[in-house]
């Protein structure tokens, strides 16, 4: 596996109980993290392999400010950076606002 890398690739925003405005980014990742924690954890069913598309890269969904690197993304979001923002609109209950790339 190459060096780890994680990046920002689209950030939204989304209004809690009609009052706050919460974040959730889209990151992209040149491993699976959850493959790679599940091999860490020796929890891989056999013949398990990561799940990344044809470019080697997985997007997740993180519903919070990151902090410093590695993030820690709260669910899987897709192959592609429109799969991810779908997921994150069904997920969601309200409408996801979102910005350009940061």
């Amino acid at each position: 596996m190459s060096k780890p890398a994680q990046k920002i690739v689209r950030t939204g925003q989304w209004l809690y109980d009609e009052a706050v405005w919460r974040p959730v980014h889209v990151v992209r990742m040149n491993y699976d993290f959850w493959y790679e924690i599940a091999k860490v954890d020796d929890q891989l069913e056999p013949g398990e392999q990561p799940d990344l598309n044809a470019d080697g890269v997985c997007y997740y969904l993180l519903y919070s400010n990151p902090g410093p690197k590695p993030w820690w993304p709260n669910e899987s979001g897709g192959h592609s950076v429109a799969e991810a923002m779908r997921r994150a609109e069904a997920a969601l209950p309200s409408t996801v606002v979102w910005t350009e790339e940061p």
